[in-house]
């Protein structure tokens, strides 16, 4: 609703929860459709949710993207001969922002930014901004929207320092020479088979003294 601006594409569902046998069924045939099925006392939720997104974003260095940008198109192509592909939430119609859209507890810039490296969401942002270059011929900056999942529904806008893309295009560099490697020897390696001793964490002691 919020990025692909198609209020159409939601069926709202008359049950508390997924679990009777007529709500699955009625969640079946609306993704069947290609449509997305929301319970009816979430529904107004998301209503709210996307007009405050909306509201905040028409007040930002992104005013129009919600109105002119390109939802869930997926990009795909070639280098050396492997396909690489990739789904941006939303790209500016003259390609030179990506918006990736992330609901969350807290919106806060201070919490959310611990998640970028936790997360993997430089590496998302480094590869994403790699595949419209290549496709698009333009290197576009790449924003995060983070917007909380409790009324207000507050939102914030993110983006990554150039010491950060750095970090970021380091992960994307050793993740295609890993998945490279992978495909030509067909060898796909997980962990090791050695075992690991696991020591204690700070909260683990703090706990077990309580008990005492």
């Amino acid at each position: 609703m919020l990025l692909e601006r198609r209020e159409d594409a939601i069926v709202r569902v008359e049950a508390n929860d997924w679990r009777t046998k007529a709500a699955q069924e009625a969640r079946d045939i609306a993704q069947a459709a290609g449509k997305y099925a929301v319970l009816e006392r979430h529904y107004q939720d998301v209503v709210a949710m996307c007009a405050a997104a909306h509201d905040f974003l028409a007040e930002s260095e992104l005013s129009d993207i919600l109105d002119t940008g390109i939802a869930e198109h997926t990009l795909t192509w070639q280098e050396k001969g492997r396909w690489y592909r990739c789904r941006p939430d939303l790209l500016a119609d003259d390609h030179r922002v990506v918006l990736d859209y992330k609901s969350t507890q807290n919106a806060a810039p201070e919490v959310v930014s611990k998640q970028i490296g936790r997360m993997g969401y430089d590496l998302q942002a480094e590869f994403y901004c790699h595949g419209v270059d290549v496709v698009c011929g333009v290197e576009p900056a790449f924003v995060f929207l983070f917007q909380e999942i409790m009324p207000p529904y507050a939102c914030s806008l993110i983006s990554l320092s150039n010491a950060y893309r750095a970090i970021g295009q380091g992960k994307v560099h050793r993740a295609v020479q890993i998945w490279a490697q992978c495909l030509d020897s067909n060898l796909w390696p997980a962990y090791t088979n050695q075992i690991h001793y696991v020591e204690p964490k700070p909260w683990d002691l703090t706990q077990f003294e309580g008990t005492l």
